[in-house]
């Protein structure tokens, strides 16, 4: 990678893949607790268009290159060079993604499934603040192939047979058909979801660590459309979708076919991107809070 490659890499997924994420935020900015000194108060700004970062504490800003070497206490050099170590963890999920698309289904294999147990799968799920119990219950092991090379990654069913969502720290794609998944619990109102980690993070936010509900996680937007005759045996939906602009048009869609039942309910957390990022900064508030 270039310099220029380099400083695109996104300021706001490095602080959260650091377990930092922002108290306020808009489209265009996001409010930190100061990751490079010790901050009560939120004073670190992150221009999400510009990605950029200054803290108003210590009157210092600049590119990803600056923070990582504030961060990391290491000179500009060292910095560029630790970004470029990392720099597959920022972009091998959609270049995965890609390598998905253009090459045939049978290219990807499933080896095995097994109960989640592995210790890599569990450590990205504590960096997402998911409950492990509950993920155990809902998720499985997932070992499988890409052009004769293996590997494993969290696997989530979805309603296709023998089609698993799949992701781990550096991935994130499907074997076998893409589809939706329905938990049916026999109730008459049910939640929606994106995707499977915003599912859990949704159970993990729970009291009692249970859905009294049913739940449909589209694991794509794209499947709106084929969820639709299952949706409308509901008197209310309530919805969880991502705060984009894939989630605005997923909700617009639905809400137009069912408007009496539809209940949008991004407001809960209007300031973040889904609500997996919401659940870590309120694990991350809940921790500052104790310390204090």
């Amino acid at each position: 990678m270039n310099l220029d490659q380099i400083k695109t890499i996104s300021i706001h997924e490095y602080l959260a893949k650091k377990g930092f994420h922002p108290q306020r935020r808009n489209e265009v900015r996001g409010i930190y607790i100061s990751p490079i000194r010790k901050d009560n108060n939120a004073s670190f700004s992150v221009d999400f268009q510009k990605n950029l970062w200054y803290d108003h504490g210590m009157g210092k800003g600049g590119s990803i290159i600056d923070l990582v070497s504030e961060m990391e206490n290491c000179s500009i050099s060292d910095a560029i060079k630790k970004l470029e170590s990392d720099s597959f963890s920022f972009h091998r999920e959609s270049a995965i993604y890609n390598e998905k698309q253009e090459h045939p289904e049978q290219l990807f294999t499933i080896l095995k499934v097994k109960k989640l147990g592995n210790f890599a799968l569990i450590d990205y799920l504590n960096e997402r603040c998911i409950d492990i119990d509950i993920a155990e219950k809902h998720c499985c092991e997932v070992y499988y192939s890409i052009n004769n090379k293996r590997y494993f990654a969290i696997g989530f069913a979805n309603n296709s047979p023998n089609s698993y969502e799949l992701r781990n720290k550096y991935f994130k794609s499907c074997i076998g058909k893409k589809d939706f998944t329905h938990i049916n619990n026999g109730a008459k109102r049910t939640v929606l979801f994106e995707g499977f980690m915003d599912y859990l993070s949704f159970l993990s936010m729970q009291e009692n660590r249970h859905l009294s509900t049913d739940a449909i996680i589209l694991n794509s937007t794209a499947n709106s459309k084929r969820a639709l005759d299952l949706l409308c045996k509901y008197d209310e939906i309530h919805s969880y979708l991502d705060n984009d602009q894939a989630g605005n048009k997923c909700s617009l869609f639905v809400q137009s076919y069912y408007p009496d039942s539809f209940v949008d309910c991004r407001k809960e957390y209007s300031n973040f991107k889904d609500l997996n990022e919401f659940l870590c900064w309120k694990n991350n508030e809940e921790k500052l809070g104790y310390l204090r």
